[in-house]
C-alpha cells in the first residue's frame, strides 16, 4: 500500500474520531480539521488514480466490518476522487472531501440500540434514523469554517432525484451537486462493507446496482462516471467484459 497514504490515513483517523466524539456533544469541529482535509485532497489531485482506488480497496479489505470512522474517511476520500474525475476546482473538490468526512456525523446523536441492531427499524425508529442529516447540519453550523456547500450537502445526501428521500424530499436540480458526489460515494462504501444487518456486496454487484439507480435516483454523471473508472480498473484483474 501507498505509505504517504497509508502514513496520512493513520493520521488522519484521530482527527476524524475527534470530530465523531465532538459530534456527540453537539460541539464544533475544530479548524485542524480543514487542514488535514485539505491535505487529503492535494494527495487525491497528485496521486494516480490506479493508486488511489488500490489505496481504497486494501483499507477496505484490512477494516471489512463497518463503523463510522472508517466509513466517512472512506466516503471523503471516494468523495474527492470522484470530484477530481469531475474535473471540479480546487474549491469544490475541498467541499466534497469535507462533506462526505463529516456527512453522518449526525448518526452520533441517534441511539446506537437503534443505529446497531440488526432487526430492521420500526416506522419510529426510521423516522428517528432520518433525523440524521438535520441533527448533522445542527452540529456543523456550529464550525464557522464550513462552507454553505458542505452544509447543504450533509443535508441532502439521502435526497434522491424522483424526491423519495429525505429529509426534504427534494426533487432533481434542487439537489446540490456536492450532496449528489456524497451520495453515490457514501452509497457505494455502504454496500461494500459488512454492516451488522447485511453482508457487503462485490464492488461489481455495488457498481451495477449503483448504475441501474442512476435512472430516477442518483445523478446519472456521478454514478456512471464512478462505474467507467472503477470498472476499466478491475477490468484486466478479474478478466470481466466491458458494460458501459
Amino acid at each position: 500500500m501507498n505509505t504517504e497514504l497509508t502514513k496520512f490515513h493513520n493520521e488522519f483517523m484521530f482527527e476524524i474520531k475527534k470530530s465523531i466524539m465532538r459530534g456527540q456533544y453537539k460541539k464544533t469541529v475544530q479548524r485542524s480539521f480543514l487542514h488535514h482535509s485539505a491535505t487529503l485532497m492535494e494527495l487525491i489531485l497528485t496521486h494516480k488514480d490506479e493508486d488511489l482506488l488500490k489505496f481504497l480497496f486494501n483499507l477496505k479489505s484490512q477494516n471489512p466490518k463497518y463503523c463510522l470512522e472508517n466509513h466517512e474517511f472512506n466516503t471523503g476520500f471516494l468523495s474527492g476522487l470522484i470530484a477530481k474525475w469531475l474535473d471540479l476546482s480546487v474549491t469544490d473538490t475541498l467541499d466534497c472531501v469535507v462533506a462526505g468526512l463529516l456527512h453522518d456525523i449526525g448518526e452520533t446523536n441517534i441511539s446506537s440500540e437503534i443505529l446497531l441492531n440488526p432487526k430492521k427499524p420500526t416506522n419510529k425508529e426510521w423516522e428517528i434514523i432520518k433525523q440524521h442529516p438535520k441533527i448533522g447540519l445542527d452540529i456543523l453550523n456550529k464550525s464557522p469554517w464550513i462552507s454553505q456547500n458542505v452544509l447543504k450537502a450533509v443535508l441532502c445526501h439521502h435526497e434522491r432525484l424522483d424526491g423519495t428521500g429525505y429529509p426534504q424530499g427534494l426533487l432533481g436540480s434542487e439537489i446540490p451537486l456536492h450532496a449528489r458526489i456524497v451520495a453515490v460515494a457514501g452509497s457505494f462504501d455502504a454496500m461494500t462493507t459488512n454492516r451488522i444487518y447485511e453482508p457487503g456486496v462485490d464492488i461489481f454487484f455495488a457498481l451495477t446496482d449503483l448504475r441501474n439507480r442512476s435512472f430516477g435516483q442518483l445523478d446519472a454523471k456521478v454514478t456512471r462516471l464512478l462505474h467507467k473508472k472503477m470498472y476499466l480498473h478491475f477490468i484486466d484483474k478479474f478478466e470481466l467484459p466491458v458494460v458501459i
